[in-house]
C-alpha cells in the first residue's frame, strides 16, 4: 500500500533533509576549537616563551574558595614572565617579577583564566596562602635541621627557606617514611632562579649536594609524584669543607643484621681532607632503615641496597639482608595491678629477644566492662571488678596477662557556703552575723580530714536567686557517684504552700522546689544545711507539727 504525503509536506521534509546536509557540510570546514590546559594548585608548570612575541593561557579550578599567590621562577637567565587573571571575563590578579607576584581568591568551582606571556623558559605555580604551601611562606629551616612531614593531598607541595650564614657545602636529602612515594626538590636563589635539582634514589628518596653562599637565603620546594600522599623526613647536613671527594669507601661490601639488631656501616672519603657529609638511603626501607652516625637497623626480614651518597655525587653501596629472629617469650613487667574507676593507665608487654623480627602484640581484656584495653596497650577501668589483659605476640602467638583490680574511685568533698546579710531597704531589716556564720562553717569544713581528703569550699554572699541556682551548678558540675556534697545557705525565709522559701538580699526568692530541680541532675550525695526561718519544710510534713515535737523533746531541759 503506497502512502501519499501531501505536497507541503514533502517540500518541508526537503528542505529539511538540504538544510541539515547543508549544516553538515559546513561544521565540517571550521576549525576545531581547543582549550588551555587545566592546571592544579601547588601544580609545577615549565613555559617556554620563546622570544617574547607570544603568551599562553591555562585554566585554573578550585573545589572550595582558596586564597592563592600567582609565583613565576625563571628557568634561564634573562628569562622573564607576566601573569594576568582572569575570572568570569574580568582582570583580578596581575604581575610580574619572580616568586609571589600576585595574589588572588579563587571561588569554588569556578574556572579563572591565566594569561602568561614574556620571554625564555619559566615555572609557574599557582599556590595556596597557606604556611610551608607557598614560596612566599615558607618553614625555616636550621642548619643540620632534620623534619618531617605529611603531604597529605596529591597537590600539595612543600616550600622551606634555609639561611646559609657561614656559607659551606650541603647535602639535602628527603626520604618517604613507611608509604611508598617518589620525592622530587628544587632549590633556588633569592633571585627566584633555580639552581639545583634533586636525583631521585632508588627508595624513592631524593638528595641533592650543592655549595652555600655565605649570608645567602635559600628557598627549597618539596614534592611527590602525581596522586602520591604520604610521610616524609627532610634532613640538611652542612659542612664548613666544601672539597668534593673524588671515592667514597665502605668498609663492607656486604652486611647480614640479626633481626632488629644496629649496626654502624664504616664510611670514609678520599681524599681525607674532602667534605665529610654522606647521605645513608635504603632501597628497602621495611627490611633496613637508615639512622645517626651513620647506623643500619634492621626491621623485618628481606634484603636492601644501602647506597652512600657523597657531597658532589660519589658514591658506593653494601648489600644488606636482614635475618629472620624468632620471638622467644612475651611478658608484662606485673603480674597484677591496682586502679580506680575513670582512670587510664598505659602499660606495655615486651618482646625477648630485644632483635626479634616481629615484634607486633595484641592486647585484649577478659572484661571490658571492667577493663578496656586499647591497641596500644592503654587501659581505662570502668567500674569496680578484676579483669585480666591479656598480650599475645604476632610471631608464634606466645601470651602473658596481667590481672587489673579496679577500686571504686576515692571520694571528692565539696561545699558551697550561701550567706545573705545587706538586704534591700523595704526587704527586711539587716541581718547581722551571716558572714560569721559562713566563716565559722568553712573553717569547720576546711579543717576535717576524711581518709587524707578535705572539702573544697566555695562561698557566695548577698547573691540574687539566679545567682544561687548558677553557683550550685559550677560549684557541682563535676560531682561523682560517690562524692559527698555540702549545701549551707544562712539567710531571711518563711514557711508557705508546704515548702520552705528562702528570701535574698535583692528581693527574689528561691522555693525549696528550686533548690530540688538543681540538685536533681547532679552526681553524688548532697547535704543541705539550712539557717533561716521556715526551714523546716524542707523536711516535709507540717511544720507547726516539727516545732510542736521539737519543743516537747526539750522543754523540760531549760
Amino acid at each position: 500500500m503506497k502512502t501519499l504525503l501531501p505536497k507541503c509536506i514533502a517540500r518541508l521534509l526537503l528542505a529539511l533533509s538540504v538544510g541539515c546536509l547543508a549544516l553538515s557540510c559546513a561544521r565540517a570546514e571550521l576549525p576545531e576549537l581547543s582549550l588551555a590546559p587545566l592546571i592544579a594548585l601547588g601544580e609545577w608548570i615549565e613555559l617556554d616563551l620563546g622570544e617574547g612575541d607570544t603568551s599562553q593561557s591555562l585554566r585554573i579550578r578550585s573545589e572550595g574558595t582558596e586564597s592563592v599567590d600567582l609565583c613565576v621562577f625563571p628557568l634561564q637567565q634573562d628569562a622573564e614572565a607576566r601573569l594576568e587573571l582572569t575570572q568570569n571575563g574580568a582582570l583580578t590578579a596581575s604581575g610580574d617579577g619572580v616568586f609571589a607576584v600576585a595574589a588572588a581568591t579563587l571561588q569554588g568551582g569556578e574556572e579563572a583564566q591565566l594569561r602568561v606571556s614574556g620571554r625564555g623558559r619559566v615555572a609557574i605555580e599557582v599556590s595556596k596562602q597557606a604556611l610551608s604551601r607557598c614560596c612566599d611562606m615558607p618553614l625555616e629551616v636550621e642548619d643540620g635541621g632534620r623534619y618531617d612531614k605529611r603531604i597529605a593531598l596529591p597537590e600539595d607541595d612543600h616550600w622551606y627557606a634555609v639561611r646559609a650564614e657561614t656559607g659551606g657545602a650541603a647535602i639535602i636529602a628527603c626520604a618517604p617514611e613507611d608509604e611508598a612515594l617518589s620525592l622530587y626538590m628544587r632549590v633556588f636563589d633569592e633571585t627566584g632562579a633555580l639552581v639545583a635539582s634533586s636525583e631521585a634514589l632508588p627508595s624513592g628518596a631524593a638528595v641533592l649536594s650543592m655549595p652555600f653562599e655565605p649570608a645567602e637565603r635559600y628557598w627549597l620546594r618539596v614534592n611527590a609524584a602525581e596522586n602520591q600522599v604520604g610521610g616524609y623526613r627532610l634532613r640538611l647536613l652542612r659542612s664548613d669543607e666544601t672539597k668534593a671527594p673524588n671515592a667514597i669507601q665502605l668498609e663492607q661490601s656486604e652486611l647480614v643484621l640479626s633481626g632488629r639488631s644496629v649496626e654502624p656501616l664504616s664510611i670514609s672519603v678520599e681524599p681525607e681532607d674532602a667534605c665529610p657529609l654522606v647521605f645513608l638511603d635504603s632501597s628497602n626501607a621495611a627490611a633496613v632503615t637508615t639512622g645517626a652516625n651513620h647506623s643500619l637497623e634492621g626491621r623485618e626480614a628481606g634484603e636492601s641496597v644501602v647506597t652512600a651518597y657523597a657531597y658532589g655525587g660519589a658514591r658506593a653501596r653494601c648489600a644488606v639482608s636482614v635475618e629472620r629472629v624468632a620471638v622467644h617469650s612475651v611478658r608484662f613487667g606485673w603480674d597484677g595491678l591496682t586502679m580506680t574507676a575513670g582512670e587510664t593507665l598505659a602499660v606495655s608487654a615486651s618482646i625477648e629477644p630485644v632483635n626479634a623480627t616481629e615484634r607486633g602484640i595484641v592486647y585484649s581484656s577478659g572484661n571490658e566492662a571492667v577493663v578496656s584495653v586499647d591497641a596500644h596497650g592503654l587501659l581505662t577501668a570502668h567500674q569496680t571488678g578484676m579483669a585480666e589483659i591479656f598480650a599475645v605476640s604476632d610471631d608464634r602467638g606466645l601470651m602473658d596477662r596481667l590481672t587489673v583490680t579496679v577500686q571504686p574511685a576515692p571520694k571528692r568533698y565539696r561545699a558551697l557556703l550561701i550567706g545573705e546579710q545587706t538586704y534591700m531597704e523595704g526587704v527586711e531589716a539587716q541581718r547581722e552575723g551571716s558572714v560569721r556564720s559562713i566563716e565559722g562553717v568553712m573553717s569547720l569544713l576546711r579543717s576535717q580530714s576524711i581518709y587524707g581528703a578535705s572539702y573544697q569550699v566555695t562561698t557566695l554572699m548577698d547573691a540574687p536567686a539566679d545567682a544561687v541556682l548558677e553557683g550550685i551548678a559550677q560549684t557541682f558540675a563535676q560531682a561523682a557517684e560517690g562524692d559527698q556534697s555540702i549545701i549551707y545557705i544562712t539567710c531571711h525565709g518563711f514557711y508557705q504552700a508546704g515548702m520552705t522559701f528562702f528570701l535574698m538580699t535583692d528581693g527574689s526568692v528561691l522555693s525549696a522546689y528550686d533548690l530540688a530541680s538543681a540538685l536533681q541532675p547532679l552526681a553524688g550525695d548532697f547535704i543541705v544545711l539550712a539557717d533561716c526561718c521556715g526551714s523546716g519544710g524542707l523536711i516535709g510534713g507540717n511544720a507547726d507539727a516539727l516545732s510542736q515535737g521539737v519543743t516537747e523533746t526539750f522543754g523540760g531541759l531549760f
